[in-house]
């Protein structure tokens, strides 16, 4: 079964392997654990792990420095 969702907390629950899609290009795939330690950030959510691969905020946040 393919399951495409913006809701990053339904694929997070849902999903035994996660396609990281940004701007019409696949990024990565894997489980979220293989894709936290991907993107250096073992132990985060799906929502934190995206934003760390593809470089996007949060609305609001700031770019540091």
């Amino acid at each position: 079964v393919f399951l495409t969702t913006h809701i990053l907390s339904v694929a997070e629950e849902l999903a035994h392997r996660i396609g990281v899609i940004h701007r019409g290009r696949l990024l990565c795939v894997g489980t979220l654990t293989e894709l936290a330690a991907r993107a250096g950030r073992p132990g985060a959510n799906l929502e934190e792990v995206f934003l760390t691969l593809t470089g996007d905020r949060l609305p609001g946040e700031e770019a540091a420095g």
